[in-house]
């Protein structure tokens, strides 16, 4: 599984780098359905899962209430699975984004059927 992240009005320390691995790097548990079966023009196969996430502060201003932003988006058999949490501190909105990503993919586990 692959994970990249991008960061929005904060900087991308190594700190955050590693939570967010820590946080989202579970998810692989569910790998075994989710492999992309997609076939480039090359002829060859991506059989690794993409995560993207993003976060980030939705505010420059020291307002108050849910400043940090984070978002998902899993990629694999040509679909994807999406979530998006706002919260007052970072690391929470990951760890929001990480249960809301987990609940949708145990939700659609049975709909998801390798491509022929």
């Amino acid at each position: 599984m692959r994970i990249i992240i991008k960061a929005t009005n904060i900087e991308l320390n190594k700190t955050l780098e590693q939570w967010v691995e820590l946080r989202l790097r579970p998810l692989e548990k569910y790998g075994d359905g989710l492999e992309k079966q997609e076939v480039f023009p090359s002829g060859k196969q991506d059989e690794e899962v993409d995560v993207f996430v993003e976060i980030g502060r939705t505010t420059q201003s020291q307002g108050k209430g849910n400043i940090f932003r984070a978002e998902a988006q899993m990629r694999f058999l040509g679909k994807s699975i999406r979530a998006e949490a706002v919260a007052d501190d970072l690391k929470e909105a990951i760890n929001e984004v990480k249960e809301k990503i987990e609940r949708q993919i145990v939700e659609s586990k049975g709909k998801i059927r390798p491509q022929d």
